[in-house]
C-alpha cells in the first residue's frame, strides 16, 4: 500500500541486481500514470533503489508498479494506492 503523495521511495531489491541506472513507472491498464529514474547502489551487499515520484495527482486504487535496469526486463508488483 502507497499513499497518493510526492514519495521519497528506498526501494530494497532482490540479491544478485546490478548497481545502476535504474526506472521505475506506476501504471494501470498499459497506461503510465508516474515514471522515474534512480541509481542503484549496494549498501550491506544489498542492492538499494532510491527514487523521487509525485503520485500525488494519481486516483486511488490498484496499479502495477514496474522497476527496471536501463535497457533491461521490467519487473512489476502490484500496489495499491490510497
Amino acid at each position: 500500500v502507497m499513499p497518493r503523495a510526492r514519495l521519497d521511495l528506498t526501494i530494497h531489491l532482490e540479491l544478485g541486481c546490478q548497481p545502476g541506472p535504474y526506472d521505475v513507472s506506476l501504471q494501470r491498464n498499459g497506461k503510465v500514470f508516474a515514471a522515474a529514474s534512480g541509481i542503484v547502489r549496494l549498501e550491506n551487499h544489498e542492492p538499494i533503489l532510491r527514487v523521487k515520484i509525485d503520485i500525488s495527482h494519481v486516483p486511488a486504487g490498484q496499479y502495477k508498479f514496474y522497476v527496471r535496469r536501463a535497457g533491461e526486463e521490467w519487473r512489476n508488483y502490484r500496489v495499491i494506492l490510497k
